[in-house]
């Protein structure tokens, strides 16, 4: 039988594997109208086993991870459909991808499953499980764009499937060098300060990884179990997110990033723990592939380490924090430092992998993905989407993902949590509300104070910017009380 190994990233997720922590890429979908389940599975078939990845299962020989046909493949396994009982709400919806989302998939079978939900709404959803070890966010991302349509037209097949990742010369040195050091870099992480091999960004960037500090005990960190639930947002209008950055000039990305440090500081201080002072770090996922590149499957992702500064007292020192943090990241390293690890991860020894995973993986509070989704209105199998969510998985012994995903204009924040640590992640979501709806009425109120005649005196301006910090520090206080 032909067989393939696995790249040591994508061996990686695999081995990191846990029954408190599956290692899926999970998303739903919601439709505005009932999807033909026989028009759905006929898209499937004739599109998405046009990867052959999915049509293959992991198999292990010698210690060596290796993607082999299934000769087993069952295309009724892997899709199935699932029908709500009357009224199909959003509640119960949550509670099927949360059910889902703790069910490890079956590793005798290819790694994905799609659930068919029946009765949701006045349409249907799709639940979907893709192990993270056969494709990132942005790969899975193109795999969908691949079944969809622009137009409710039958589904026909369509030509090509995705190659596979290359590594750059960041990722290769440093996963050769965490494979050498082995058992002496885990005792002594400062051995790798010591080498000042590959230039300070890269060696800063090590140091940030290798010898940071576990975050603070808070209720976002603790034991996990295996139930998880999770919510999401209501749509944001993109151009309404683009115009809440305008006061300091932030991304959409910077926005809904400053919003969700809001929404876990008001869930904290609802649930009565301290928030002066703390900074929750997050790892971010950073997609690797050159914008040129070939849509690849696998794992072609990063990360970045992003401090929420969950102890600022207003929404705006928060968004200003957060856009100089994202600022600074642009030109660092460390997306390719953290491929390089994941890299290392994969070649190392399973005693090598324990260690890492629980020293490194698991000291930040939460993981964040970014999705950005088509621009325009999309078809699966003759329905028109009108929701995408997606979030990618919490390793180790962290039990937070947060997820930012775009799509046809308008902009989604999704919650997963566990539910030892968090049962309400719709508390969450309802708290990301009300703290846009605040840095929306701040930029508001900016704008209207700048607005007049073009040229507005210095004392003006200046008595404006003192206005727009006591509004925001009166805000702080009714927010904290």
């Amino acid at each position: 039988m032909p067989r393939e190994p696995l790249s040591n990233v994508d061996g990686a997720w695999l081995r990191m594997e846990h029954p408190t922590a599956p290692m899926m890429v999970t998303f739903a979908m919601t439709f505005a109208q009932p999807i033909d389940f026989d028009r759905l599975r006929t898209t499937l078939q004739q599109r998405l086993l046009r990867f052959p990845r999915f049509r293959q299962h992991v198999v292990e020989s010698q210690d060596r991870l290796y993607w082999a046909d299934d000769p087993g493949f069952d295309l009724d396994f892997h899709l199935q459909r699932l029908r709500l009982s009357s009224p199909g709400d959003e509640a119960m919806l949550r509670q099927i991808v949360g059910d889902l989302m703790g069910t490890q998939l079956d590793f005798s079978r290819p790694l994905w499953q799609f659930h068919l939900v029946q009765g949701y709404a006045n349409g249907g959803a799709l639940v979907g499980r893709v192990h993270h070890g056969l494709a990132d966010g942005v790969a899975l991302m193109h795999v969908l764009r691949f079944l969809v349509d622009p137009e409710q037209e039958e589904p026909s097949p369509s030509a090509g499937y995705p190659g596979e990742p290359v590594a750059d010369g960041i990722a290769i040195k440093i996963a050769e060098l965490v494979a050498r050091g082995g058992l002496e870099i885990l005792s002594n992480p400062r051995y790798l300060l010591s080498l000042g091999r590959m230039g300070t960004g890269v060696m800063a960037a090590l140091g940030k990884m290798m010898l940071r500090t576990p975050d603070p005990d808070t209720i976002f960190r603790g034991r996990l179990g295996n139930t998880k639930r999770v919510a999401w947002s209501a749509p944001l209008v993109l151009d309404e997110v683009k115009a809440a950055g305008r006061p300091v000039d932030g991304t959409v990305n910077d926005v809904m990033l400053a919003v969700a440090t809001g929404a876990l500081r008001r869930y904290l201080q609802r649930r009565g723990e301290p928030v002066g002072g703390v900074t929750l770090r997050a790892g971010l996922s950073v997609n690797l592939r050159s914008p040129d590149a070939e849509p690849s499957l696998g794992n072609r992702a990063g990360a970045v380490l992003v401090d929420l500064p969950v102890g600022l007292d207003t929404p705006l020192a928060r968004l200003r924090e957060t856009k100089r943090q994202m600022d600074g990241l642009k030109s660092s390293p460390e997306a390719s430092v953290v491929w390089g690890l994941l890299n290392a991860l994969g070649r190392a020894s399973p005693e090598i992998q324990a260690v890492l995973v629980e020293r490194y993986c698991s000291q930040d509070t939460a993981v964040i993905a970014n999705v950005p989704g088509a621009t325009e209105t999309v078809y699966l199998a003759g329905a028109p989407l009108e929701t995408l969510i997606f979030w990618v998985p919490a390793f180790g012994r962290v039990g937070l993902s947060l997820s930012i995903s775009s799509y046809a204009g308008d902009v989604w924040f999704g919650v997963a949590t566990d539910e030892n640590l968090v049962p309400d992640p719709e508390t969450i979501v309802a708290e990301f509300h009300a703290e846009f709806e605040l840095l929306r009425s701040l930029g508001r109120r900016r704008e209207a104070g700048r607005a007049g005649p073009a040229l507005i005196m210095s004392s003006v301006e200046a008595m404006h910017a003192m206005l727009d910090e006591a509004i925001e520090s009166l805000d702080a206080m009714l927010q904290d009380g």
